[in-house]
C-alpha cells in the first residue's frame, strides 16, 4: 500500500491544535468465503464533542467467488452487483501518543446483494441463502498525521485521504 506523502493537518508540536480535515475519500476492497469486492467511499466531516465524525456513501461492485453448485449443475444469479450504502467514520480528537489519532468505521451490518437465486436444471429458481455481504466495509486503526487512513484486516483493505 502506497503512503501519501505527510502534510500539515496534524499538530506540529506538543499541546497546538490540530486542524481535522473537512472530507476523507479513497478506496478499499476485500474479501470473503463467498465474495470478492472493490470500491470507493467519500466522506464529509461535523465535529463532535470527543470525536470528528465522518458521514457519506460508499459504492462498490461485488462478485459471487463461486458461480456454480459443487457439482456443477446448478448456477447463482445475479453473480455481480453494484451496492451503494451510507458509511460512518470516527476519528478521536485526543492524540494517542506516537501511535497518532485513532479511528473506526463502516457500514453497520453489511451490504444487501438482494436475492440470490439457485438455477437449476428442469428446476424453478430459488433462493441460495445469500443476501448480505457480511462487514463488506469495516476499518480502524490510526492516522499520525490526520491525511493518511489505511490497514489492512481480515481480507479487507483501505487506503483513504483527508482534505481541507
Amino acid at each position: 500500500m502506497t503512503v501519501a506523502p505527510a502534510c500539515s493537518f496534524a499538530a506540529p508540536v506538543a499541546g497546538a491544535k490540530a486542524k481535522f480535515p473537512k472530507t476523507i475519500s479513497g478506496k478499499f476492497s476485500g474479501d470473503n468465503s463467498e465474495f470478492t469486492w472493490e470500491g470507493s467511499l467519500s466522506l464529509k466531516g461535523k465535529r463532535k464533542q470527543t470525536t470528528y465524525t465522518y458521514k457519506g456513501d460508499a459504492k462498490y461492485t461485488w462478485k459471487l467467488k463461486k458461480t456454480t453448485t459443487s457439482d456443477g449443475l446448478c448456477s447463482f444469479s445475479p453473480a455481480t452487483g453494484t451496492i451503494t450504502e451510507k458509511v460512518r467514520l470516527a476519528v478521536n480528537r485526543t492524540r494517542s501518543g506516537k501511535r497518532g489519532y485513532s479511528y473506526s468505521g463502516g457500514n453497520g451490518s453489511g451490504g444487501s446483494v438482494g436475492e440470490i437465486k439457485r438455477n437449476c436444471p428442469g428446476e424453478s429458481p430459488d433462493a441460495s441463502g445469500i443476501t448480505h455481504i457480511t462487514n463488506a466495509i469495516v476499518f480502524g486503526g490510526f492516522s499520525k498525521n490526520l491525511h493518511t487512513f489505511g490497514g489492512k484486516d481480515q481480507g479487507f483493505q483501505w487506503s483513504f485521504t483527508g482534505t481541507r
